[in-house]
């Protein structure tokens, strides 16, 4: 209990430390590219289990009359003597006397005792001492409660899109085709992802089950004309391209085991802000109409 807890206390000065040069850097370097930031925020929170320790087994070696190292014999072994003429050669052997002891030929008394037995004597613990393994118990129920919390939270917002997802709509058969010409564009599966309209979520790309799915809002995809409905679509097929989803997951693993470092979530939201940048020029590109009808649209 004790060590894992010395891990979270020096993996979290780290992930306050990275994060605080991290951002210095990108803000005065003015950096907006995605890739340079998602690679530096995603380093922030590797931070976060950089503090691991595993236990590694080194061979112990003792030195050769000739100055060579060689690996101490193992206590089961036959242990090796050096010789005069300097080789190593076996021990030789012990003869133990195996023939068992004449009776004595007085005979002799035994004095019968009384037998002792002492209680064990329970050590006492100071103050000081109860007070620390108590803190060091209560810090750990506390981390354990609140990572169950956050993951359970985490669980429950899951399972709700994909509860919403299931319950909306197949579209019509024009959103159909273009949904179908961009998979034909990028050489997806269309079994692997499908589009699917609901009332009033998204857009955004949720993983199923068995499949992935990108869910838009009805009202929104029937008022927007067809370059913004295109670009929304690019831009969730581009987060499905680049695993987007998976790479987050991975990271949201970490900020698990720092629910309560808010440098860890400040690292996961700006992670998945450079996505979205990236998502948004493959989706757009320099078309700065199509980019100002889809911010308006979105604001609606």
């Amino acid at each position: 209990m004790q060590p894992f807890l010395e891990f979270l206390i020096r993996s979290t000065l780290l992930l306050l430390i990275g994060g605080t040069v991290v951002g210095l850097l990108l803000y005065v370097s003015g950096c907006r590219l995605p890739k340079w930031n998602r690679f530096a925020w995603g380093f922030v929170l590797l931070l976060g289990i950089a503090c691991v320790r595993l236990p590694v087994e080194l061979p112990v070696l003792t030195p050769e009359p000739n100055g060579e190292w060689a690996p101490r014999p193992h206590p089961d072994e036959t242990w090796m003597l050096p010789s005069t003429n300097g080789v190593w050669a076996p021990r030789p052997h012990i003869l133990e006397n195996t023939s068992k002891p004449e009776p004595a030929s007085t005979p002799i008394s035994v004095v019968s005792q009384p037998i002792v037995v002492e209680e064990p004597q329970i050590p006492q613990r100071t103050w000081p001492e109860f007070f620390n393994a108590y803190a060091i118990e209560l810090l750990f129920a506390v981390w354990t409660t609140g990572a169950a919390l956050f993951f359970a939270a985490q669980l429950f917002y899951w399972f709700r899109a994909i509860r919403q997802a299931n319950d909306a709509s197949i579209p019509d058969a024009i959103f159909m085709t273009e949904w179908n010409r961009l998979l034909a564009d990028y050489g997806i599966d269309p079994r692997k992802i499908e589009l699917r309209i609901a009332e009033h979520h998204g857009p955004g790309l949720l993983r199923l089950f068995t499949k992935y799915a990108v869910v838009v809002p009805e009202e929104l995809w029937e008022e927007a004309p067809e370059h913004v409905r295109l670009g929304i679509l690019k831009h969730e097929l581009s987060h499905y391209r680049h695993g987007d989803l998976f790479k987050s997951f991975v990271l949201r693993t970490i900020t698990l085991l720092h629910w309560f470092n808010p440098a860890a979530h400040y690292a996961v939201r700006k992670f998945d802000e450079a996505a979205e940048w990236r998502c948004d020029a493959e989706a757009f590109g320099a078309n700065e109409d199509a980019t100002s009808d889809f911010a308006e649209m979105m604001l609606l």
